[in-house]
Parts: C-alpha cells; sequence; structure tokens
C-alpha cells in the first residue's frame, strides 16, 4: 500500500492530467476551425442584433 497522501496526490495528478489533456485539445484544434467558430458566433450575433440592412455594412 502506498502511504495516504501518496495515494491522494496520484487521484489529484490524475483528474489534473486529465484536464490538462483537455485543453490541450482545445488549444492544438486546428486554427481554422476555432476561426470558423468565432465567425459562426459573430454571425450569430450580428443576426441577432441587428437588422439584416446594418449586417450587411457590416460585412
Amino acid at each position: 500500500m502506498l502511504p495516504l497522501h501518496w495515494r491522494k496526490g496520484l487521484g489529484e495528478g490524475r483528474a489534473r492530467d486529465k484536464l490538462r489533456e483537455q485543453l490541450r485539445k482545445q488549444l492544438h484544434a486546428p486554427i481554422n476551425k476555432v476561426h470558423e467558430k468565432a465567425y459562426a458566433l459573430t454571425m450569430h450575433e450580428c443576426m441577432e442584433n441587428h437588422s439584416h440592412g446594418e449586417f450587411q455594412q457590416a460585412l
């Protein structure tokens, strides 16, 4: 049996590694995917916030 603080540390490490892995995947997502997402959000916001004419001018 490992000492208690070691076992606790292992559990925390595993959770931390999982989190780090998720973040790494997000950060290393292909840049154009990220841009697509941002563009889609911006489009959506513009559509919601403005009439169609204003949106066309914004482009």
